[in-house]
């Protein structure tokens, strides 16, 4: 029996937005920082908008402070302790 010779298209792998972080299989930018995995933004993300959110984090680590995303609402734990 031959071999099926019609390959099927390799997914192309967008540019990186920084060299330091690395695409996840998941299909998120992704750096591990201390053991821990952080994601920065899907694939098709704007690229300086994760370049963005990685360097902010960067800058958290290199200061000494855990990363925490941003966000307009609350998190669970802040309306727990109000």
């Amino acid at each position: 029996m031959a071999k099926n010779p019609i390959k099927k298209p390799s997914a192309v792998k967008p540019a990186k937005p920084h060299p330091d972080i690395w695409l996840h299989p998941s299909g998120r930018w992704c750096k591990k920082h201390a053991g821990k995995a952080y994601y920065f933004g899907k694939a098709d993300d704007d690229p300086i908008r994760v370049a963005e959110r990685y360097l902010a984090a960067r800058d958290d680590w290199a200061a000494g402070r855990t990363h925490r995303p941003t966000g307009d609402g609350l998190t669970l734990q802040e309306l727990c302790n109000r």
